[in-house]
Protein backbone atom coordinates (compact mmCIF):
# COMPACT_ATOMS: atom_id res chain seq x y z
CA UNK A 1 0.00 0.00 0.00
CA UNK A 2 0.87 3.45 -0.65
CA UNK A 3 0.51 6.72 1.98
CA UNK A 4 1.09 10.18 1.60
CA UNK A 5 1.39 12.48 4.31
CA UNK A 6 1.46 16.38 3.46
CA UNK A 7 2.19 18.79 6.46
CA UNK A 8 1.85 23.11 5.91
CA UNK A 9 5.54 24.29 7.53
CA UNK A 10 3.79 27.28 9.37
CA UNK A 11 -0.24 26.87 9.22
CA UNK A 12 -0.34 29.85 11.12
CA UNK A 13 0.46 31.94 7.92
CA UNK A 14 -2.00 30.20 5.90
CA UNK A 15 -4.69 31.21 8.43
CA UNK A 16 -3.81 34.89 8.56
CA UNK A 17 -3.72 34.60 4.13
CA UNK A 18 -7.30 33.16 4.15
CA UNK A 19 -8.18 35.87 6.81
CA UNK A 20 -6.60 38.64 4.76
CA UNK A 21 -8.67 37.27 1.64
CA UNK A 22 -12.29 38.44 0.33
CA UNK A 23 -14.72 37.33 1.52
CA UNK A 24 -15.91 35.04 -1.31
CA UNK A 25 -12.29 33.72 -1.54
CA UNK A 26 -12.58 32.38 2.30
CA UNK A 27 -15.49 30.15 1.50
CA UNK A 28 -14.39 26.35 0.97
CA UNK A 29 -14.88 24.33 -2.52
CA UNK A 30 -18.92 23.62 -3.58
CA UNK A 31 -18.19 20.49 -1.76
CA UNK A 32 -17.38 21.47 1.63
CA UNK A 33 -13.55 21.03 0.99
CA UNK A 34 -11.30 22.95 3.80
CA UNK A 35 -8.10 22.40 0.57
CA UNK A 36 -8.14 23.62 -2.89
CA UNK A 37 -5.89 23.62 -5.19
CA UNK A 38 -5.02 27.08 -4.10
CA UNK A 39 -4.67 26.59 -0.27
CA UNK A 40 -2.20 23.59 -1.31
CA UNK A 41 0.81 26.12 -2.11
CA UNK A 42 4.48 25.43 -0.71
CA UNK A 43 7.42 23.20 0.10
CA UNK A 44 7.20 19.72 1.35
CA UNK A 45 9.30 16.79 2.17
CA UNK A 46 8.25 13.78 0.49
CA UNK A 47 8.96 9.70 1.87
CA UNK A 48 7.59 7.08 -0.66
CA UNK A 49 7.76 3.67 0.90
CA UNK A 50 6.60 0.28 -0.35
CA UNK A 51 7.45 -3.09 -1.55
CA UNK A 52 7.04 -6.58 -1.43
CA UNK A 53 8.65 -9.79 -0.55
CA UNK A 54 8.30 -13.03 -2.51
CA UNK A 55 6.70 -15.80 -0.53
CA UNK A 56 8.34 -17.35 1.91
CA UNK A 57 10.55 -14.42 2.69
CA UNK A 58 14.56 -13.46 1.13
CA UNK A 59 14.98 -10.53 -0.73
CA UNK A 60 13.27 -7.42 -1.49
CA UNK A 61 11.26 -7.74 -4.90
CA UNK A 62 10.56 -4.45 -6.28
CA UNK A 63 10.95 -1.89 -3.56
CA UNK A 64 9.95 1.81 -4.00
CA UNK A 65 11.75 3.61 -1.13
CA UNK A 66 12.36 7.72 -2.08
CA UNK A 67 12.74 10.83 -0.21
CA UNK A 68 13.12 14.56 -1.55
CA UNK A 69 11.58 17.64 -1.57
CA UNK A 70 8.73 19.17 -3.44
CA UNK A 71 7.11 22.47 -4.04
CA UNK A 72 3.15 23.13 -4.79
CA UNK A 73 2.30 26.17 -6.21
CA UNK A 74 -1.34 26.84 -6.00
CA UNK A 75 -2.06 26.24 -9.27
CA UNK A 76 -1.95 22.59 -9.65
CA UNK A 77 1.69 21.95 -10.82
CA UNK A 78 4.36 20.53 -8.12
CA UNK A 79 7.90 19.91 -8.83
CA UNK A 80 11.26 18.94 -6.88
CA UNK A 81 14.85 18.69 -7.96
CA UNK A 82 16.67 16.49 -5.07
CA UNK A 83 14.91 12.91 -4.79
CA UNK A 84 16.88 10.24 -3.57
CA UNK A 85 16.25 6.56 -3.76
CA UNK A 86 19.88 5.88 -3.51
CA UNK A 87 23.23 7.67 -3.99
CA UNK A 88 22.12 9.11 -7.08
CA UNK A 89 18.98 11.86 -6.99
CA UNK A 90 16.15 12.64 -9.15
CA UNK A 91 14.13 15.28 -10.17
CA UNK A 92 10.27 14.97 -9.36
CA UNK A 93 6.85 16.54 -11.19
CA UNK A 94 3.44 16.31 -11.51
CA UNK A 95 0.36 17.45 -11.12
CA UNK A 96 -3.05 17.68 -8.18
CA UNK A 97 -6.93 17.91 -8.18
CA UNK A 98 -9.18 18.23 -5.31
CA UNK A 99 -11.68 15.33 -5.71
CA UNK A 100 -15.77 15.78 -4.94
CA UNK A 101 -15.00 13.67 -1.71
CA UNK A 102 -12.33 16.19 -0.70
CA UNK A 103 -9.16 14.01 -1.51
CA UNK A 104 -6.32 15.16 -3.41
CA UNK A 105 -5.27 13.09 -6.20
CA UNK A 106 -1.62 13.43 -6.92
CA UNK A 107 -0.11 12.98 -10.55
CA UNK A 108 3.68 11.89 -9.72
CA UNK A 109 6.62 11.49 -12.32
CA UNK A 110 10.08 11.28 -10.88
CA UNK A 111 12.74 11.41 -13.73
CA UNK A 112 12.17 10.82 -16.81
CA UNK A 113 9.99 7.53 -15.77
CA UNK A 114 5.87 6.79 -15.88
CA UNK A 115 3.74 9.11 -13.75
CA UNK A 116 1.89 7.68 -10.64
CA UNK A 117 -0.92 8.40 -9.04
CA UNK A 118 -1.79 8.53 -5.51
CA UNK A 119 -5.00 9.85 -3.46
CA UNK A 120 -4.48 11.86 -0.17
CA UNK A 121 -6.29 13.60 2.19
CA UNK A 122 -5.83 16.69 4.30
CA UNK A 123 -5.55 16.44 7.80
CA UNK A 124 -6.07 19.03 10.72
CA UNK A 125 -2.66 20.66 10.36
CA UNK A 126 -1.99 20.56 6.88
CA UNK A 127 -0.75 17.27 6.53
CA UNK A 128 -2.21 14.77 4.41
CA UNK A 129 -2.04 11.20 4.19
CA UNK A 130 -2.97 8.72 1.47
CA UNK A 131 -2.17 5.52 -0.97
CA UNK A 132 -1.19 4.35 -4.35
CA UNK A 133 -4.36 4.15 -6.15
CA UNK A 134 -2.61 2.66 -9.67
CA UNK A 135 -1.86 -0.49 -10.92
CA UNK A 136 1.90 -0.23 -10.59
CA UNK A 137 2.27 -0.97 -7.05
CA UNK A 138 1.79 -0.30 -3.34
CA UNK A 139 3.06 0.94 -0.45
CA UNK A 140 3.04 4.35 1.64
CA UNK A 141 3.76 8.37 1.02
CA UNK A 142 4.16 10.82 3.17
CA UNK A 143 4.49 14.70 2.68
CA UNK A 144 5.20 17.31 5.83
CA UNK A 145 5.78 20.69 4.84
CA UNK A 146 8.47 22.89 5.36
CA UNK A 147 7.97 26.63 3.79
CA UNK A 148 4.60 28.42 3.59
CA UNK A 149 4.86 29.32 0.11
CA UNK A 150 6.28 27.68 -2.87
CA UNK A 151 8.22 31.09 -3.60
CA UNK A 152 9.98 30.80 -0.15
CA UNK A 153 13.71 30.54 -0.67
CA UNK A 154 15.18 27.62 0.71
CA UNK A 155 18.50 27.84 2.39
CA UNK A 156 19.35 24.99 4.85
CA UNK A 157 22.70 24.35 5.98
CA UNK A 158 24.34 21.70 7.91
CA UNK A 159 22.95 23.29 11.17
CA UNK A 160 19.22 23.06 10.38
CA UNK A 161 19.55 19.88 10.85
CA UNK A 162 20.29 20.09 14.38
CA UNK A 163 19.00 18.27 18.17
CA UNK A 164 18.42 14.66 19.28
CA UNK A 165 15.38 13.00 17.19
CA UNK A 166 13.18 9.62 18.00
CA UNK A 167 12.50 8.29 14.54
CA UNK A 168 10.54 4.93 14.15
CA UNK A 169 11.85 2.80 10.73
CA UNK A 170 9.89 0.23 9.11
CA UNK A 171 11.40 -2.06 6.16
CA UNK A 172 9.76 -4.66 4.34
CA UNK A 173 11.16 -7.61 5.31
CA UNK A 174 9.24 -9.07 7.85
CA UNK A 175 10.07 -8.16 11.31
CA UNK A 176 12.52 -5.32 10.33
CA UNK A 177 12.01 -2.36 12.33
CA UNK A 178 14.02 0.35 13.94
CA UNK A 179 13.96 2.73 16.92
CA UNK A 180 16.74 4.75 16.28
CA UNK A 181 17.49 7.86 18.80
CA UNK A 182 20.15 10.08 16.69
CA UNK A 183 21.74 13.32 17.79
CA UNK A 184 22.53 15.40 14.31
CA UNK A 185 25.34 18.55 15.09
CA UNK A 186 27.62 20.05 12.57
CA UNK A 187 27.60 17.36 9.97
CA UNK A 188 27.91 14.78 12.35
CA UNK A 189 25.78 11.85 13.46
CA UNK A 190 25.09 9.28 16.90
CA UNK A 191 22.81 7.64 18.69
CA UNK A 192 22.02 4.41 19.12
CA UNK A 193 19.97 1.94 17.00
CA UNK A 194 17.57 -0.74 19.08
CA UNK A 195 16.80 -2.85 15.68
CA UNK A 196 15.08 -6.14 14.98
CA UNK A 197 15.52 -8.39 12.17
CA UNK A 198 14.41 -11.25 12.93
CA UNK A 199 11.13 -10.63 14.16
CA UNK A 200 11.52 -12.09 17.30
CA UNK A 201 14.49 -10.59 18.75
CA UNK A 202 15.57 -7.30 19.69
CA UNK A 203 18.82 -5.82 19.93
CA UNK A 204 19.44 -3.14 22.03
CA UNK A 205 21.13 -0.04 22.27
CA UNK A 206 23.97 -0.87 19.13
CA UNK A 207 25.21 2.65 18.73
CA UNK A 208 26.62 4.00 15.68
CA UNK A 209 28.06 7.08 14.64
CA UNK A 210 28.42 9.06 10.90
CA UNK A 211 27.79 12.20 9.04
CA UNK A 212 25.88 13.97 6.87
CA UNK A 213 25.28 16.91 4.64
CA UNK A 214 22.60 19.18 4.45
CA UNK A 215 21.51 20.59 0.91
CA UNK A 216 19.89 23.98 0.38
CA UNK A 217 16.34 22.59 -0.17
CA UNK A 218 16.33 20.83 3.31
CA UNK A 219 17.22 17.07 1.87
CA UNK A 220 20.04 15.68 3.29
CA UNK A 221 22.34 12.61 3.00
CA UNK A 222 24.72 11.11 5.02
CA UNK A 223 26.12 7.51 6.20
CA UNK A 224 26.71 5.97 9.61
CA UNK A 225 28.37 2.47 10.85
CA UNK A 226 26.90 0.13 13.78
CA UNK A 227 29.41 -2.61 14.56
CA UNK A 228 30.90 -3.55 11.21
CA UNK A 229 27.30 -2.79 9.46
CA UNK A 230 28.01 0.41 7.14
CA UNK A 231 24.54 2.36 5.68
CA UNK A 232 23.76 5.17 3.54
CA UNK A 233 20.62 7.03 4.48
CA UNK A 234 18.68 10.39 2.69
CA UNK A 235 16.22 12.58 4.02
CA UNK A 236 14.31 15.93 4.27
CA UNK A 237 13.84 18.20 7.14
CA UNK A 238 10.54 19.31 7.33
CA UNK A 239 7.89 21.04 10.13
CA UNK A 240 10.39 23.90 10.69
CA UNK A 241 13.07 21.49 11.20
CA UNK A 242 11.81 19.74 14.13
CA UNK A 243 10.90 16.76 12.34
CA UNK A 244 13.05 14.50 9.67
CA UNK A 245 12.01 11.87 6.76
CA UNK A 246 14.62 9.53 5.63
CA UNK A 247 15.39 5.98 4.39
CA UNK A 248 18.26 4.08 4.78
CA UNK A 249 19.32 2.56 1.39
CA UNK A 250 22.19 0.59 -0.13
CA UNK A 251 23.38 -0.99 2.62
CA UNK A 252 26.43 -2.76 3.02
CA UNK A 253 26.74 -6.63 2.47
CA UNK A 254 27.36 -6.97 6.21
CA UNK A 255 23.80 -5.03 6.64
CA UNK A 256 20.80 -7.02 8.67
CA UNK A 257 20.29 -10.68 6.06
CA UNK A 258 17.58 -10.01 3.75
CA UNK A 259 17.21 -5.96 4.29
CA UNK A 260 18.14 -5.37 0.37
CA UNK A 261 18.60 -1.78 -1.24
CA UNK A 262 16.12 0.97 0.29
CA UNK A 263 14.99 -1.52 3.17
CA UNK A 264 13.47 1.11 5.78
CA UNK A 265 11.87 4.08 5.86
CA UNK A 266 12.09 6.38 8.85
CA UNK A 267 9.95 9.24 10.22
CA UNK A 268 11.63 11.12 13.02
CA UNK A 269 10.93 13.91 15.84
CA UNK A 270 12.57 16.13 17.67
CA UNK A 271 12.82 15.16 21.41
CA UNK A 272 15.24 17.92 22.43
CA UNK A 273 17.54 20.69 20.43
CA UNK A 274 21.44 21.85 20.46
CA UNK A 275 21.53 23.56 24.31
CA UNK A 276 24.22 25.83 22.46
CA UNK A 277 22.59 29.88 22.04
CA UNK A 278 22.30 30.62 17.96
CA UNK A 279 25.76 31.70 17.25
CA UNK A 280 25.70 35.75 16.52
CA UNK A 281 27.14 35.73 13.49
CA UNK A 282 27.01 33.66 9.92
CA UNK A 283 29.75 32.40 7.86
CA UNK A 284 29.33 32.01 3.84
CA UNK A 285 32.19 31.81 1.35
CA UNK A 286 33.04 34.30 -1.19
CA UNK A 287 32.90 31.39 -3.88
CA UNK A 288 31.75 28.23 -4.01
CA UNK A 289 32.88 25.92 -5.78
CA UNK A 290 36.35 26.83 -5.42
CA UNK A 291 38.02 24.95 -8.68
CA UNK A 292 41.79 23.93 -8.18
CA UNK A 293 43.76 21.61 -10.21
CA UNK A 294 46.32 19.31 -8.89
CA UNK A 295 49.66 21.05 -7.90
CA UNK A 296 47.84 24.45 -8.00
CA UNK A 297 46.81 26.33 -4.65
CA UNK A 298 44.14 28.66 -4.31
CA UNK A 299 42.32 30.58 -1.63
CA UNK A 300 38.59 31.38 -0.63
CA UNK A 301 37.92 34.61 1.83
CA UNK A 302 35.14 33.46 4.52
CA UNK A 303 33.05 36.22 4.96
CA UNK A 304 31.68 37.00 8.53
CA UNK A 305 28.43 38.05 9.08
CA UNK A 306 27.77 39.52 12.62
CA UNK A 307 24.49 39.94 13.86
CA UNK A 308 22.55 41.25 17.20
CA UNK A 309 25.36 43.43 17.60
CA UNK A 310 28.49 41.08 17.93
CA UNK A 311 31.91 42.81 17.60
CA UNK A 312 34.19 39.92 18.90
CA UNK A 313 36.91 37.79 16.69
CA UNK A 314 36.02 34.42 15.38
CA UNK A 315 38.22 31.88 14.92
CA UNK A 316 38.00 29.49 11.70
CA UNK A 317 38.75 25.81 11.24
CA UNK A 318 38.33 23.90 8.30
CA UNK A 319 37.43 20.10 7.87
CA UNK A 320 36.52 17.46 5.39
CA UNK A 321 39.87 18.04 2.92
CA UNK A 322 40.95 14.85 0.88
CA UNK A 323 44.30 12.80 2.52
CA UNK A 324 47.43 15.09 1.35
CA UNK A 325 45.63 18.44 0.52
CA UNK A 326 47.38 20.99 2.61
CA UNK A 327 45.02 23.90 4.35
CA UNK A 328 45.14 26.50 6.55
CA UNK A 329 44.00 30.02 7.32
CA UNK A 330 45.36 33.38 7.03
CA UNK A 331 43.04 35.44 8.52
CA UNK A 332 39.64 35.21 7.46
CA UNK A 333 41.20 33.57 3.53
CA UNK A 334 41.21 29.90 3.69
CA UNK A 335 44.56 28.52 1.83
CA UNK A 336 44.09 25.31 0.12
CA UNK A 337 46.74 23.14 -1.47
CA UNK A 338 46.58 20.20 -3.85
CA UNK A 339 48.82 17.69 -5.08
CA UNK A 340 49.38 16.32 -7.84
CA UNK A 341 48.30 12.76 -6.77
CA UNK A 342 44.99 14.15 -5.22
CA UNK A 343 42.42 12.36 -6.89
CA UNK A 344 40.37 14.58 -8.80
CA UNK A 345 35.97 15.29 -8.24
CA UNK A 346 34.37 17.34 -5.58
CA UNK A 347 34.66 17.21 -2.26
CA UNK A 348 33.38 19.30 0.83
CA UNK A 349 35.06 21.36 3.18
CA UNK A 350 33.01 21.69 6.64
CA UNK A 351 34.71 25.54 7.52
CA UNK A 352 33.59 26.31 11.02
CA UNK A 353 33.95 29.69 12.91
CA UNK A 354 34.34 30.05 17.08
CA UNK A 355 33.64 32.48 19.15
CA UNK A 356 33.65 31.81 22.86
CA UNK A 357 30.53 29.59 23.10
CA UNK A 358 29.36 30.39 19.51
CA UNK A 359 29.91 28.59 16.84
CA UNK A 360 28.72 29.06 13.08
CA UNK A 361 29.95 26.50 10.04
CA UNK A 362 29.15 26.46 6.36
CA UNK A 363 30.62 24.79 3.63
CA UNK A 364 32.77 24.88 0.31
CA UNK A 365 32.62 23.03 -2.22
CA UNK A 366 36.42 21.75 -3.66
CA UNK A 367 36.26 20.69 -7.02
CA UNK A 368 40.29 19.16 -8.32
CA UNK A 369 40.85 19.24 -11.99
CA UNK A 370 43.67 17.29 -13.42
CA UNK A 371 46.59 19.03 -12.77
CA UNK A 372 49.14 20.76 -15.10
CA UNK A 373 52.75 18.52 -15.81
CA UNK A 374 54.37 16.92 -18.78
CA UNK A 375 56.55 13.79 -19.92
CA UNK A 376 59.65 13.66 -21.42
CA UNK A 377 60.44 11.68 -24.26
CA UNK A 378 63.57 10.74 -25.90
CA UNK A 379 64.14 10.61 -29.41
CA UNK A 380 65.84 7.17 -28.88
CA UNK A 381 66.06 4.68 -26.38
CA UNK A 382 69.61 4.01 -26.69
CA UNK A 383 72.82 5.60 -27.71
CA UNK A 384 75.75 3.87 -29.09
CA UNK A 385 79.55 5.81 -29.11
CA UNK A 386 82.63 4.68 -29.50
CA UNK A 387 85.91 5.24 -26.87
CA UNK A 388 86.69 8.64 -27.46
CA UNK A 389 84.10 10.23 -29.62
CA UNK A 390 80.87 11.77 -28.71
CA UNK A 391 76.83 11.71 -29.41
CA UNK A 392 73.45 13.21 -29.12
CA UNK A 393 70.35 12.23 -28.14
CA UNK A 394 67.12 14.39 -28.82
CA UNK A 395 64.87 14.83 -25.11
CA UNK A 396 61.19 16.69 -26.22
CA UNK A 397 59.29 18.01 -23.63
CA UNK A 398 55.49 16.88 -23.80
CA UNK A 399 53.01 19.53 -21.93
CA UNK A 400 50.01 17.72 -20.00
CA UNK A 401 46.47 19.65 -19.85
CA UNK A 402 48.38 23.00 -20.47
CA UNK A 403 51.88 22.40 -18.86
CA UNK A 404 54.02 25.87 -20.19
CA UNK A 405 56.65 26.11 -17.84
CA UNK A 406 60.25 25.68 -18.12
CA UNK A 407 62.25 22.49 -17.50
CA UNK A 408 65.48 21.91 -16.57
CA UNK A 409 67.27 18.97 -17.37
CA UNK A 410 70.12 16.64 -15.38
CA UNK A 411 71.30 12.84 -16.00
CA UNK A 412 72.36 10.20 -14.05
CA UNK A 413 73.91 6.57 -14.19
CA UNK A 414 76.66 8.06 -16.37
CA UNK A 415 80.30 5.55 -16.32
CA UNK A 416 83.64 6.57 -15.22
CA UNK A 417 84.51 8.41 -18.61
CA UNK A 418 81.43 9.50 -19.66
CA UNK A 419 80.21 13.21 -19.73
CA UNK A 420 76.87 14.89 -20.34
CA UNK A 421 76.22 18.25 -21.17
CA UNK A 422 72.38 19.76 -22.15
CA UNK A 423 71.32 22.26 -24.62
CA UNK A 424 69.99 24.45 -23.59
CA UNK A 425 69.81 23.89 -19.96
CA UNK A 426 66.71 24.79 -19.45
CA UNK A 427 63.89 25.08 -21.89
CA UNK A 428 59.45 24.37 -22.02
CA UNK A 429 60.08 22.67 -25.41
CA UNK A 430 63.49 20.25 -24.63
CA UNK A 431 66.97 19.84 -25.01
CA UNK A 432 69.40 18.08 -26.70
CA UNK A 433 71.66 15.52 -24.55
CA UNK A 434 75.29 15.60 -25.44
CA UNK A 435 77.69 12.91 -24.30
CA UNK A 436 81.19 12.94 -24.35
CA UNK A 437 83.17 9.35 -24.08
CA UNK A 438 86.93 9.32 -23.32
CA UNK A 439 89.08 6.78 -25.02
CA UNK A 440 90.01 4.87 -21.34
CA UNK A 441 86.19 4.49 -20.53
CA UNK A 442 85.12 1.16 -19.84
CA UNK A 443 83.29 -1.25 -22.73
CA UNK A 444 79.65 -1.55 -21.84
CA UNK A 445 75.79 -0.97 -21.64
CA UNK A 446 74.77 1.41 -19.01
CA UNK A 447 71.06 2.63 -18.21
CA UNK A 448 71.25 6.52 -18.15
CA UNK A 449 68.23 8.14 -16.24
CA UNK A 450 67.05 11.88 -17.81
CA UNK A 451 65.19 14.21 -15.40
CA UNK A 452 63.45 17.05 -15.98
CA UNK A 453 61.89 19.42 -13.36
CA UNK A 454 59.77 22.56 -13.46
CA UNK A 455 60.54 25.56 -11.07
CA UNK A 456 58.30 25.66 -8.02
CA UNK A 457 56.10 28.97 -7.92
CA UNK A 458 54.39 30.82 -5.56
CA UNK A 459 50.91 28.59 -5.66
CA UNK A 460 52.36 25.30 -7.36
CA UNK A 461 55.33 22.64 -6.75
CA UNK A 462 57.96 21.28 -9.04
CA UNK A 463 56.95 18.77 -11.58
CA UNK A 464 59.30 16.22 -12.27
CA UNK A 465 58.97 13.79 -15.03
CA UNK A 466 62.34 10.93 -16.18
CA UNK A 467 63.10 9.21 -18.97
CA UNK A 468 65.46 6.18 -19.48
CA UNK A 469 68.09 5.98 -22.20
CA UNK A 470 70.58 3.19 -22.92
CA UNK A 471 73.88 4.01 -23.43
CA UNK A 472 76.40 1.27 -25.36
CA UNK A 473 80.62 2.27 -25.17
CA UNK A 474 82.02 0.41 -27.52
Amino acid sequence: MTTTLFRKLAPVAAVLAWLAAPAHAQAPAASGCATTVASLNGSYGMLISAGTLPSGGGTINGPKFLVGAVAFNGAGNFTGSNVYSGAASTTASGTYTVNSDCTIQINLTLGSGPANTYTVAMDGTGSAMGIETDAAGVGQIAFKPQSSTAASTANFTNASLNGTFAANCIGPHAGTSDLNLQTFSGGKVSGTDPFNDSGTTVVANNPYTGTYTVNSDGTFAGTDSAGSATFNFYGVLAMSNTEILYIYSNPAANAPTGTGIGFESCDGGLTSASTAAAAPFSLSPASSPLTLQQNMGGTDNIVVTPSAGFTGSVSLAVSGAPAGVGTAFVGNLLVVFPPLTTPTGSYPLTITGTSGGSTATTTVSLVITPGASFTLNPASSGVTITRGKSGTDGITVAPVNGFSGAVSFTVSGLPAGVTATFSPASSSAGSTLGLTVSPNAAVGTYPLTVTGASAATGNSNSVVATAKISLTVQ
